[in-house]
């Protein structure tokens, strides 16, 4: 059963364990890290260490994600990206303690960091990219489009 953005409901700055979300799936792995928080000195969380089991999974399921996110159209990718945007921006206070409690940035910075990462996102879904006609003749039509070309990882 894949995980849905919607569907994780509890507060991440009250959440003391984590999973990898590999192929809409949250997953465990056998070694954990500790989360400290660095204005009390103590630990408040444990997440999972990725191995290389881990990785290979994810950029597998990514891989097998791939043809159906490159077969949407710019507008379609667009939307989904300004949906996480959107979901990001509506969970902002809660990711932002958290953000606060693991690398012990004042709350305002932690605000404004979530806040440009959406502001980035919903920047570059903003700027497509036209398709250039090289050439358009008798004899070809020769045309430069950008295209997804894949999972990097």
């Amino acid at each position: 059963m894949a995980i849905r953005l919607e569907e994780t409901t509890q507060s991440a700055a009250l959440r003391t364990d984590f999973s990898l979300l590999i192929g809409g799936e949250l997953v465990s792995s056998e070694q954990r890290l500790d989360v400290i928080d660095p204005a009390l000195g103590s630990v408040f969380a444990r997440c999972p260490a990725a191995g290389r089991g881990e990785l290979d999974r994810a950029v597998d399921a990514a891989r097998r994600a791939f043809p159906a996110w490159r077969a949407r159209s710019f507008a379609e990718r667009a939307a989904l990206v300004k949906r996480l945007s959107q979901r990001l921006r509506e969970r902002q206070n809660e990711l932002a303690e958290l953000l606060t409690r693991e690398q012990g940035k004042p709350l305002a910075q932690s605000v404004a960091e979530l806040d440009r990462g959406a502001a980035q996102s919903d920047g570059m879904v903003g700027i497509e990219i036209p398709v250039e006609v090289i050439a358009d003749d008798d004899d070809k039509h020769i045309e430069l489009t950008f295209r997804p070309l894949g999972v990097v990882g």
